[in-house]
């Protein structure tokens, strides 16, 4: 659904409903205009709507004003939802206000802890010195849990590091929270900000593209603050410093008085539900709860409308958006991202961890395919719309660098988990000198690794140019540890012959990453340089 939705350039929220005024052959539903036949209330059918709830409450049902309506009209009562609702509220049958379900993609989050769920989003202020207006991102994090404002920056645009600088101004008061929702912004998701994520181990969980409800607690958030501030409008002629450092102030004082008011329908403050204690165990439920939502396959629902919407696309030749393609490629980022923290943690695993360690980077890789899975899939549905020539290249590189990610994450489950697990199994001891040869590979790789992913994040041909050149240096170190190897084959130590062969095979997997890292480079290099590129 989500891919669709990038394709049409329009919110997911819409698509969700859109199987309603179309059959499944694809002909509009003929919807009765019912306007005009309304009719107004009188006491016999009040007496009646009342009886009917009656009934319903006292055979423990309870009252969904849609249908409900709707068994009025077979009875010949035609009233509009909005009357029946105050019939009902006016007899004690329904409450004033009824709690609404929070979005679906909110539900499977499952957000419950103080500090657990961080939810960031960027919106737009102008302040106006006397007609001159100057507009601002605002940048504002907000605890999903507690409703608890806790940073903000002010600057020209969204960015990276305006997002970063939030995300500190936060773990200064509060610590490291377990997840981050955002949206689809380029900011939110570009590589340095994975990078910081990837770093204090903060999950990713972006909200739906064009789909406000999918980050709701930041648009609460922005909705509440604008209210509060209304125009900012300065009579008089000042530097934009100014009018910085005004909304500045207005912003921090809206943030102090909201953390101590109330949330509706409640009676903590938002601060007090911050400083609640947090169990260690309640953190890893969290975090597993972002898993399990990050993993979660598309439903047969939805699947069914995504179908029927490529058929639209592909039958009227609806050309893509523009952005579909840089799109594609954040979530390409998001891929390498996770097989360079698998690599970063799986040599010690081999060579020391428990089974534990390596069944848990074993699972690690099942997220890997589930989202190569989904990236080909919208590439492949990219590729059949109307792309230019310098697109149709820049997708089937895509498409190369997809499949070398994935390559690699193979690699990593397929080979060097078991050759982790055999070792375990057979008790296998590797020396203090071979660890640090194969470490001293792994570290080149590692390095190799992440030049070429910035490479393929920001088309860089200079960092392409540098994992080329890290061959001759990879395949150096590939053979000192080998002649290493080699030496202590005829070592007096037990076992000496398995030992070598589980040597052996790492470092021959290590080199095999490497040839996908080339690959991987290889997609930011123009086309007709790439016959010497290897």
């Amino acid at each position: 659904m989500r891919e669709t939705a990038w394709v049409l350039h329009m919110p997911a929220s819409t698509l969700i409903g859109w199987d309603k005024d179309f059959d499944a052959d694809m002909k509009p539903i003929v919807v009765p205009d019912m306007r005009g036949r309304k009719r107004k209330l009188d006491i016999e059918m009040v007496r009646s709507i009342v009886t009917k709830a009656q009934a319903m409450k006292a055979c423990g049902k309870r009252i969904r004003i849609k249908s409900f309506c709707a068994q009025l009209a077979g009875q010949g009562i035609c009233v509009s939802h909005k009357k029946v609702r105050q019939v009902l509220i006016a007899n004690d049958l329904m409450a004033p206000e009824t709690r609404k379900k929070r979005p679906r993609f909110y539900q499977s989050l499952g957000q419950k802890i103080p500090n657990g769920l961080l939810s960031i989003d960027g919106s737009q202020v102008t302040v106006w010195l006397a007609d001159t207006p100057f507009t601002f991102n605002v940048e504002l994090a907000v605890d999903v849990a507690s409703f608890t404002h806790t940073g903000f920056s002010i600057a020209d645009t969204e960015t990276a590091d305006e997002i970063i600088k939030v995300m500190e101004e936060h773990r200064k008061k509060w610590g490291t929270p377990i997840g981050v929702v955002c949206d689809h912004g380029s900011a939110n998701l570009s590589g340095d900000v994975r990078e910081y994520l990837d770093k204090l181990n903060i999950e990713l969980a972006p909200a739906g593209p064009g789909n406000p409800k999918g980050n709701g607690t930041d648009e609460g958030a922005f909705s509440h603050l604008k209210n509060a501030l209304g125009n900012v409008r300065l009579k008089m002629s000042s530097p934009k410093e100014l009018a910085k450092s005004v909304l500045y102030a207005l912003i921090s004082v809206y943030i102090h008085m909201r953390n101590r008011l109330c949330l509706r329908n409640g009676s903590n403050m938002p601060l007090d539900k911050m400083t609640a204690p947090v169990t260690e165990q309640q953190r890893c439920d969290q975090r597993q709860q972002l898993k399990d939502h990050k993993r979660a396959p598309i439903n047969e629902q939805d699947q069914l409308k995504v179908d029927r919407l490529h058929w639209i696309i592909e039958h009227f030749g609806i050309k893509p958006d523009p952005l579909a393609l840089d799109r594609a490629r954040l979530e390409v980022m998001r891929m390498a991202h996770r097989i360079t923290t698998m690599l970063t943690d799986v040599l010690p695993a081999v060579l020391h961890g428990p089974g534990s360690k390596l069944r848990e980077i074993e699972a690690f890789d099942d997220e890997v395919d589930a989202l190569h899975a989904q990236i080909v899939k919208y590439l492949g549905r990219v590729s059949q719309t109307r792309l230019s020539e310098a697109s149709t290249t820049e997708l089937i590189g895509l498409m190369e660098a997809t499949n070398a990610v994935e390559a690699i994450g193979d690699v990593i489950e397929t080979n060097l988990v078991m050759l982790g697990l055999s070792r375990i199994e057979q008790q296998i001891t590797v020396s203090a000198e071979t660890e640090a040869k194969i470490a001293t590979l792994h570290r080149a790789i590692l390095e190799s690794l992440e030049v070429a992913v910035r490479a393929l994040s920001e088309r860089d041909i200079e960092a392409a140019a540098t994992v080329r050149g890290h061959k001759k240096w990879i395949s150096r170190l590939e053979r000192e540890a080998l002649a290493h190897q080699a030496e202590r084959l005829v070592a007096p130590e037990p076992k000496r012959g398995r030992t070598y062969r589980l040597e052996i095979d790492i470092v021959s997997n290590l080199k095999r990453i490497h040839y996908f890292t080339r690959r991987i480079a290889r997609t930011a290099t123009p086309i007709e340089d790439r016959a010497s590129s290897g």
